[in-house]
């Protein structure tokens, strides 16, 4: 797992294992929704994940997250 994201977990938790977990769970939940496609191995037990792409269906998502956060200033 890339360093990024356990740098970005490390405020909120100490342990690597449940950092793996949460990602892992967002991208399990990502695909299920459509919104990623995910090239990996899946075994009788476990998925791993080597490479995901965002779908458009996903684009067009966080598309429309990023222009909802943008704010306009507030000029008369």
């Amino acid at each position: 797992m890339p360093v990024e994201f356990y740098d970005f977990y490390r405020k909120s938790t100490t342990s690597k294992k449940i950092i793996q977990d949460i990602v892992h769970k967002s991208l399990d939940s990502l695909v299920a929704g459509d919104m990623l496609a995910a090239i990996g191995k899946k075994t009788s037990k476990k998925w791993f994940i080597h490479k995901v792409k965002l779908t458009s269906l996903g684009k067009k998502t966080a598309n429309l997250i990023i222009k909802n956060r943008q704010r306009k200033l507030p000029i008369k």
